[in-house]
């Protein structure tokens, strides 16, 4: 034996190192999700990097129970796949596994004699195969562009677009602001038995003016975005042919996302030197993250509550602190007020159109009428709103939506005279919901979904929108009383639900005004 001998065994020790692919594993896994998802990087970070942290030490915790890294490797590998799939039968199966390792291990060592290198080789083999099958899966699925795309486009290496100073009279910002899911005073009145009158006098008292037969084009947010931003029916934009055709095999997020991002509305508003800002809702499809300027306060974000009702850790965290998700969307929409007041104190010397998506009262329904804290507690539920998906009745259900409306009324109201208080060009303010809600409309009249708040004020137009306004015409009958564009109304303007195919199944509805049926 040469001296260099017992040192060469000792680096071959089954008693040394970690392994490294049961992290490999949980990554995986976790981009598994990315690449179906259709998010961009900066949305997806912290679980990957949540994902890297827990593989590495759940990898050092079954090491040290193990005792040596080729058992270890095969155990932590299962144990994350467990904890990351979240099927308790998968769970209780990786216990029984570790179980009986351990036993193998540190109660009859050397009685049971397994190939445990070559066990951890073909471990170590799966876990390249599974990484290589996800990674085909994402370039398939045209994530790996959209992930390309998101390096550059958002985050910290944002393209940085200058605006000269105005020479002449300043425009005025434009102020959206999406109360996701607020339905027409009528309907609320009719389905929720709520007066809002107060609040809508409010906002008249302020100079905006109420269209009273409002409608929606479309029942998906998503859907009423788009339609606002390009100012044309999903069916006239090109981009969206093969999904409303059923052939898209892609990821819709990372299309819809695109076409949020990419619209005639935001290029003319950019010809007159007009900066875009975004604030975060925490939904990653309709988030400005390649506008201009993207404000996020950081809270948790749908993707990664996605991550969580995935995952064990949803389940651990209902019972460890069941208002986790509740007080961050509460936070949420804390900051999405204060930040609105913020941004009218800057007066940058150029005009601005801030985009906030106020996430309520679209669920998780967060606040009771007076403003205290309310809680969802189910992670795997708070975005639902029907009886089927969350086991409350209809009458949970309404409470919670309307409480959540009532919370809205004070804040609304606060921040528009924060914003007037401190602009320096009186602005433009449109305040609307995108939709109403599903409660009342399935079952029932799925035509109450489309009758949505929609007040505005124009300055120097104190006429408004029209009162039976459209969602898809807010833009051309704002920009020409503005600034004299001329983008051209959609006429007819109809409704559309969606079949059973898929979202963009979409057919005509016939008029929401005659859901309506109290005088």
């Amino acid at each position: 034996m040469t001296a260099d001998e017992p040192l060469s065994q000792k680096r071959r020790s089954p008693d040394r190192g970690v392994p490294v692919y049961p992290t490999v594993v949980g990554v995986a896994l976790i981009f598994q999700l990315v690449a179906t998802s259709g998010v961009g990087v900066w949305v997806s970070f912290r679980p990957l990097l949540v994902a890297v942290v827990l593989g590495l030490i759940v990898t050092l915790a079954v090491r040290l129970l193990l005792g040596d890294a080729v058992r270890a490797g095969p155990a932590a590998a299962i144990a994350i796949f467990a904890m990351l799939d979240g099927d308790n039968r998968i769970v209780v199966l990786a216990l029984i596994v570790l179980a009986i390792f351990a036993v193998e291990r540190r109660v009859i060592p050397g009685r049971l004699h397994l190939p445990w290198p070559t066990i951890n080789r073909v471990g170590r083999a799966m876990a390249v195969i599974v990484a290589i099958a996800i990674l085909i899966q994402a370039a398939q699925l045209g994530s790996l562009s959209i992930l390309a795309r998101s390096v550059t486009a958002e985050g910290p290496l944002r393209p940085v677009r200058a605006f000269p100073p105005a020479s002449g009279p300043a425009d005025p910002d434009i102020y959206f602001i999406l109360l996701d899911g607020y339905a027409r005073s009528d309907a609320l009145e009719q389905v929720f038995g709520i007066d809002d009158q107060p609040f809508l006098d409010a906002l008249q008292a302020r100079g905006l003016t109420v269209s009273t037969h409002a409608r929606t084009n479309y029942p998906i947010t998503v859907q009423v975005v788009i339609s606002m931003f390009h100012m044309r029916l999903l069916s006239d934009i090109p981009q969206l042919a093969p999904l409303l055709d059923g052939k898209y095999r892609q990821t819709e997020i990372g299309l819809t996302h695109a076409v949020v991002q990419e619209n005639p509305l935001f290029d003319y508003l950019h010809s007159k030197d007009y900066e875009i800002a975004g604030i975060a809702s925490g939904f990653a499809q309709l988030s400005l993250r390649e506008s201009d300027r993207f404000i996020t306060s950081g809270q948790i974000n749908e993707f990664e509550v996605a991550v969580l009702r995935r995952t064990i850790l949803g389940d651990l965290l209902n019972l460890a602190a069941p208002d986790f998700i509740s007080s961050q969307y509460r936070a949420r929409i804390h900051a999405a007020w204060d930040t609105l007041g913020q941004l009218a104190a800057e007066r940058p010397g150029h005009p601005r159109f801030i985009f906030a998506h106020v996430p309520s009262p679209h669920p998780p329904w967060v606040f009771n009428a007076d403003g205290s804290p309310r809680t969802s507690p189910d992670i795997h539920t708070i975005y639902e709103d029907m009886p089927e998906t969350t086991g409350q009745t209809d009458e949970q259900l309404a409470a919670g939506y309307s409480g959540s409306v009532e919370a809205l009324w004070q804040p609304v109201i606060r921040a528009i005279d924060d914003i007037d208080q401190h602009s320096a060009v009186p602005p433009v303010i449109v305040v609307f919901g995108d939709h109403g809600s599903w409660v009342g409309a399935t079952p029932g009249d799925v035509r109450l979904r489309f009758l949505p708040l929609l007040a505005a004020r124009i300055p120097g137009h104190p006429e408004g929108l029209p009162d039976d306004e459209s969602l898809v015409n807010v833009f051309p009958d704002l920009l020409d009383p503005l600034f004299g564009a001329s983008f051209p109304r959609v006429t007819p303007d109809p409704s559309f639900m969606f079949g059973p195919r898929d979202q963009y199944d979409l057919h005509e509805l016939s008029d929401p005004n005659v859901a309506i049926t109290t005088p």
